[in-house]
């Protein structure tokens, strides 16, 4: 992982936490120019949830057509019907997309 063997970049994290990282418009965190890397572009959040509004808001700056892919949920070996297949739908585990995955077609 990079904040063990990055020491200016653990110590921007920590900031971070810690409430003392400069901010910008919308609360965007500025980082150092040393930490940038070339023709690449990193947004840093702290919770999925902002990370899901950011993506809501990028998506809707494309132009293009929206197709949306819907998730079919359920839980196996639940026989008491104990799991909702509402509440499945608003778990969102690491590694898979959300119940409702928007995409835009160029």
């Amino acid at each position: 992982m990079r904040a063990r063997a990055d020491t200016t970049f653990s110590g921007f994290l920590l900031r971070i936490g810690n409430g003392e990282g400069t901010t910008i418009k919308d609360n965007l965190i500025a980082h150092p120019e040393q930490m940038t890397v070339q023709l690449k572009w990193a947004i840093l959040a702290s919770r999925n949830e902002f990370v899901d509004n950011l993506n809501e808001m990028m998506i809707g700056k494309f132009h293009g057509e929206t197709k949306t892919y819907i998730s079919f949920d359920s839980a196996e070996d639940d026989t008491s019907n104990y799991y909702q297949e509402e509440y499945l739908n608003t778990l969102t585990p690491n590694g898979l997309p959300p119940h409702r995955y928007i995409i835009k077609s160029f």
